[in-house]
């Protein structure tokens, strides 16, 4: 068997880097409006009488 050796071309793969605005904030403003718009249309549920 042939050994493979994944790091021998290091320039073939290329990692995308993520800079701090989509690490961070992205996730972190997704889960707030989830959790706005969660209690918000309970909210609109419940009183609508569902």
């Amino acid at each position: 068997m042939e050994k493979v050796d994944n790091f021998e071309n290091k320039s073939a793969v290329k990692a995308e880097k993520f800079g701090t605005f989509l690490r961070v904030y992205t996730p972190s403003v997704l889960t707030i409006l989830g959790l706005v718009m969660y209690l918000r249309f309970g909210g609109g549920d419940a009183s609508g009488g569902w």
